[in-house]
């Protein structure tokens, strides 16, 4: 099952949450994906620079949204006039909003316009103003990273923080109590699949990404996570407004 947030609510978000990531045996990750700031090629707003002097529309689902997190973070470390329209219901909601000027954009996966929507790549009908992730997408080289927009170790920090659920965003786990032994077995198998040939040469015509991280590395990820100082911490929930 996908844990692309929870591990990061679970230390600035804890309401409802009724499990802990930390006891979970970890399997693997099937694909670090990247979070992008997306706009529509009529939006009057080309550039990060542009963000500061003209107000930037951006549609969301909710609060705990993947579009909203990487949204407010950018506007937090860039100063943007970001105003974020909330309640649509999905991508498509928002792309459709995006084609009739409602918004200027959207945040989200990259891989959900690579592999949905090609064409407006293709076309140039969409841009790319900035994308969070450990480290660039090789299809985006020239557009920057939150961490280059970042200015101080403190704010450094925490895009760290909000970056390291990429480790995580299509993971596999097991419930607490699993054996060992077992855990051990499908990691293997885990690591396995992730290079079979059939797999990706799927995933490669789907043009779905397909950028695998152990069971160890996702557990580390998340012991990571978990040992965020209560200052970045802080500092993530104001930045995010939790």
């Amino acid at each position: 099952m996908p844990f692309f947030n929870q591990p990061v609510f679970q230390l600035i978000r804890p309401k409802g949450i009724k499990f802990d990531v930390r006891r979970m045996s970890w399997i693997g990750n099937m694909a670090s994906l990247n979070s992008v700031i997306a706009l529509y090629h009529t939006a009057p707003v080309k550039t990060v620079e542009d963000t500061k002097e003209r107000e930037l529309i951006l549609a969301g689902s909710g609060k705990g949204g993947e579009n909203y997190i990487y949204s407010m973070l950018f506007s937090a470390l860039t100063g943007a006039k970001v105003k974020l329209v909330l309640g649509y219901g999905g991508t498509a909601n928002m792309n459709v909003a995006m084609e009739r000027g409602e918004v200027h954009g959207r945040g989200g996966s990259y891989m959900s316009w690579s592999s949905l929507r090609p064409d407006w790549i293709r076309d140039h009908k969409v841009q790319f103003l900035a994308q969070a992730g450990l480290e660039k997408h090789p299809d985006l080289p020239n557009v920057p990273l939150m961490q280059e927009l970042a200015s101080t170790p403190e704010d450094k920090a925490v895009v760290r923080l909000l970056s390291l659920p990429f480790l995580t965003s299509r993971a596999v786990a097991f419930p607490p109590g699993v054996p060992g032994d077992r855990v051990a077995a499908f990691r293997a198998a885990f690591d396995t699949t992730m290079k079979g040939p059939g797999l990706l040469a799927d995933a490669k015509k789907r043009r779905m990404d397909v950028t695998p991280r152990t069971g160890q590395e996702v557990e580390s990820a998340i012991t990571d996570i978990f040992e965020a100082s209560p200052a970045v911490v802080a500092r993530a929930r104001e930045m995010l407004k939790y």
